[in-house]
């Protein structure tokens, strides 16, 4: 019995070489597809483990205990607010005030202004330092608290503005990497002077470089204090 057994495999095995040896061209298209469908299935799932990865890294990045609030969603608006956006009651300091006060699980709380026109996609703001310019910053208005509050907010040189800056109007502004390099990148950029919107601001800080899909942006952060953002 053992031995049929044998001898039905070594004559499969004959048949199935005769039958490479005498369809070549059948026999590399079929090997040339397996080899392709199994490439194809590595690289698929190399790219799903990667984009896991970067969009695990975009949520840690923001802080596992980090909320947002906005009055509008962000995104690109093809046919601009809705009726319910536009009815919404703005948001205010006094909110981010209130939910510090009365919200004892909330450690922290970090307000940020920006210059859009809600509804509004296409506005481009910039900052320029002597002849070098970079546009498409993200220009902000905030407080001290943004440093601790911000996980994705690590300071790479000099430091953070503090609250007598923002009382007193500084003009002070701390930078992302990007920007720094773009400007300063043989010098140091601490005490430089640059032009946000037509605005001069003192640089006292650069942000470390941001992690996940948000570096990019975040790497133009262009941040000043609250009430300065207010006076200009």
């Amino acid at each position: 019995m053992k031995l049929r057994v044998r001898r039905d495999y070594r004559e499969n095995l004959k048949m199935a070489l005769d039958t490479l040896r005498q369809h070549k061209l059948r026999s590399f298209l079929t090997m040339l597809g397996v080899i392709i469908g199994t490439m194809t299935i590595i690289a698929i799932a190399s790219i799903l483990v990667g984009l896991n990865r970067q969009i695990t890294e975009e949520i840690q990045s923001f802080g596992t205990n980090t909320v947002f609030f906005s009055r509008i969603g962000s995104g690109i608006r093809f046919n601009g607010l809705t009726k319910e956006e536009r009815m919404r009651k703005h948001l205010i300091f006094d909110d981010a005030v209130a939910i510090k006060e009365n919200c004892p699980s909330v450690k922290n709380v970090a307000p940020s202004i920006f210059p859009f026109e809600e509804g509004r996609d296409d506005q481009i703001f910039s900052a320029r330092y002597k002849d070098a310019e970079v546009n498409g910053i993200d220009f902000r208005g905030t407080v001290p608290e943004f440093i601790s509050v911000y996980s994705n907010a690590v300071l790479k040189e000099g430091r953070f503005f503090t609250e007598a800056e923002n009382e007193h109007r500084s003009e002070v502004v701390v930078i992302g990497e990007d920007i720094a390099k773009t400007f300063f990148p043989h010098e140091d950029p601490l005490g430089k002077e640059i032009i946000v919107q037509n605005h001069p601001f003192r640089v006292i800080g650069v942000f470390e470089r941001a992690k996940g899909f948000s570096g990019g942006n975040e790497d133009r952060r262009v941040a000043i204090p609250r009430l300065t953002f207010h006076k200009i």
